[in-house]
């Protein structure tokens, strides 16, 4: 499943999201639980399911990562399992899914849900995306793997998006659950069907609000967010076992080192190279949730952090003095850890393609970019920061 057809899916989604034309079908009496259609063509009807729930938003989203989930299993619903088969990032990842309903009340919502023979275990890729469709909503993009569909009642599902945003107050969450089958007009059993994701809905966050407190820290430092700052002198070097042309002539702290040289400077290459070097083989992300990492930060798995910290501290430190000795001067770079993301507003990431994303910009005192010198005879790289 490849990152252009996740885009794909949701320029779809984002198209169907702002019509005009859906037909409201049925609300519950508080007006927190909503059913809708939309028929834009033949042979395929758009269904949202909506509900709203005594959550917080914050929590909700970041609980509902397929990477979170698989980490703390307590968390998976009464309805579905999951088991993780390739993470691709935060909030990006290939599952195994499958219908594990081990109750009368569940395996009743299950067999309105998924149709009497239940949905089996299938392979789907889900993506969360923040902003998206718009500002402030999370949507979790559901994709199945292959050629099989997601098993909806009487129907294959091409796709399912569930988008959360906050509810009514600042401690509920807007859950929307939207689909399309293959169906000309709007299907009857999505009706009880509805109503069974809603009471599914409303169990799952029932057991989100007795484990936030435990895992509400926990969910927040899921990742730590890496950055580099001040190279005043060029990229930071990358540590080498045998000597080459353009490496440094002696070893320092064990390795030769030499320049990064790759045109195009990211720091989750770098760094994903650098571990690579000494020996581990850890995952580094240069996005999150949809949205590219402006090109000095990097994010990775706590854990993976806790494992590699100090030894990578060290080579890194040993990296500093060689910087100082190949290219002279007393400063050399720095890595700083734990904080905000910032996402790069250049060029197209994925937010950019699939919708409004806003995209949000936190000014700091650390490193904002590499660029080439315009008034310098050399390639080298010269450093920005903010004052």
């Amino acid at each position: 499943m490849s990152d252009a057809c996740v885009r794909q899916r949701c320029n779809e989604y984002a198209e169907i999201y702002k019509r005009s034309d859906w037909v409201n079908l049925q609300h519950d009496a508080s007006e927190t639980a909503a059913i809708r259609y939309c028929c834009p063509e033949a042979s395929r009807c758009w269904i949202e399911v909506v509900c709203e729930s005594d959550i917080s938003l914050d929590f909700y989203s970041l609980a509902r990562r397929p990477e979170f989930l698989c980490s703390y299993p307590e968390l998976q619903d009464a309805l579905f399992k999951y088991e993780m088969l390739d993470h691709l990032g935060p909030g990006d990842a290939v599952l195994r899914m499958g219908f594990t309903a081990s109750n009368p009340q569940h395996e009743t919502s299950a067999s309105i849900i998924f149709g009497s023979s239940g949905s089996g275990w299938q392979e789907v890729r889900t993506s969360h995306f923040i902003d998206f469709p718009s500002p402030g909503q999370w949507t979790s993009v559901i994709i199945p793997v292959g050629e099989k569909g997601i098993y909806l009642a009487n129907a294959l599902a091409h796709n399912v998006f569930i988008t959360s945003e906050q509810g009514s107050s600042k401690e509920s969450v807007r859950i929307s659950c939207v689909f399309s089958c293959p169906w000309d007009s709007y299907p009857s059993w999505a009706t009880p069907m509805g109503v069974a994701w809603c009471n599914f809905v409303q169990q799952k966050a029932l057991v989100l609000k007795r484990e936030q407190p435990r895992l509400q820290s926990l969910a927040v430092a899921f990742y730590v967010i890496l950055a580099l700052r001040s190279c005043s002198r060029g990229p930071p070097l990358l540590p080498l076992v045998d000597s080459t042309q353009n490496s440094s002539p002696e070893r320092i702290g064990g390795y030769f080192w030499k320049p990064d040289d790759r045109e195009h400077f990211h720091f989750y290459a770098y760094l994903s190279q650098f571990l690579k070097q000494i020996g581990y083989s850890v995952k580094v992300f240069g996005s999150m949730y949809g949205k590219r990492l402006a090109p000095y930060q990097a994010a990775i798995l706590r854990t993976d952090w806790e494992v590699i910290q100090n030894h990578f501290e060290a080579c890194f430190r040993s990296q500093c003095a060689a910087y100082r000795f190949v290219n002279g001067g007393k400063h050399a770079p720095k890595i700083r850890a734990d904080l905000t993301p910032t996402f790069d507003d250049s060029g197209i990431t994925t937010s950019d393609i699939v919708g409004s994303c806003a995209i949000v910009r936190e000014q700091m005192n650390t490193f904002i970019n590499f660029r080439v010198s315009e008034n310098s005879d050399s390639d080298s790289f010269t450093s920005r920061e903010y004052p």
